[in-house]
């Protein structure tokens, strides 16, 4: 189930401060204690309100923006080795719908309307602005047997605001949320503590009708199967291997299934 952290902490870290306080956490990774000091940490690394604009400034060219933009709407602040493992800090834009005739398109950048899991554990906590609600509920992964759609049970539903300094702790795969388009631009600081299963894959939801639908199109799978669906239109011996050390090598089984199913679907080059 999402938890909900409204740290009252007092003073500001920077991100060096931030890992210091981190790394000297005591308790066991992810337990009731650890959690709670890893939100205080966050909410006194998120006090400090020139970290974003810091960051900007140290931009050197294009190799480190590309380095440093993870998406459209999210950068990366840091990553670094802790006791507990890789740890990333990462920062994220929210804007209100513009509602033009771009209005999917942006629906699209900012997952808005979407419910889904996550193959990655993490903390987020509301930086600037009045944030986005998020309607969460709780799911039994091992429930999910197949890639189609599928009736699924939906537990512990309830609606959250990611207002400036609450914190909110998403455990991977059985938390599922839906965000809605926030009333003003709004930022939030991520701490990703676990992606260790980063190869298994993420499911979008219909919360109203409990259904699961298909697997979350992330950039890198959607390369992937387009790849897969530009190769398959070629019967060649080079298309072919390429398809084949596709299959040996892709981590997610929609990739394995694109080239499967796109097997028999081939013309002559």
């Amino acid at each position: 189930m999402v938890k909900v952290f409204d740290p009252q902490v007092t003073g500001k870290t920077s991100i060096d401060g931030f890992y210091e306080e981190f790394d000297a956490i005591e308790h066991p990774f992810k337990s009731p204690q650890f959690l709670t000091e890893a939100a205080d940490a966050l909410a006194r690394l998120n006090a400090n309100k020139s970290l974003i604009h810091d960051k900007f400034a140290e931009q050197g060219g294009w190799a480190s923006v590309k380095s440093t933009f993870q998406s459209t709407q999210s950068i990366i602040l840091e990553r670094r080795q802790t006791r507990y493992g890789r740890i990333s800090l990462r920062c994220n834009f929210w804007f209100p719908l513009q509602h033009s005739k771009f209005e999917d398109l942006e629906r699209n950048i900012y997952a808005y309307e979407m419910a889904h899991n996550h193959n990655f554990e993490f903390m987020t906590i509301g930086h600037h602005g009045t944030g986005y609600y998020t309607d969460v509920g709780v799911i039994d992964p091992n429930a999910i047997t197949s890639y189609d759609e599928q009736a699924i049970e939906i537990s512990n539903r309830r609606r959250i605001q990611l207002c400036e300094g609450r914190v909110l702790y998403f455990k991977m795969f059985s938390d599922i949320h839906v965000q809605h388009p926030s009333d003003e631009p709004s930022i939030s600081l991520n701490l990703v503590l676990d992606s260790s299963e980063w190869e298994r894959e993420q499911f979008e939801f219909d919360m109203d009708r409990g259904v699961k639908l298909g697997y979350v199109r992330q950039g890198s799978v959607e390369r992937a199967i387009s790849a897969v669906d530009f190769c398959r239109f070629f019967d060649s011996p080079a298309a072919s291997q390429v398809l084949d050390k596709l299959r040996d090598q892709a981590p997610f089984t929609s990739i394995r299934n694109a080239i499967d199913v796109g097997a028999s679907i081939k013309v002559a080059a």
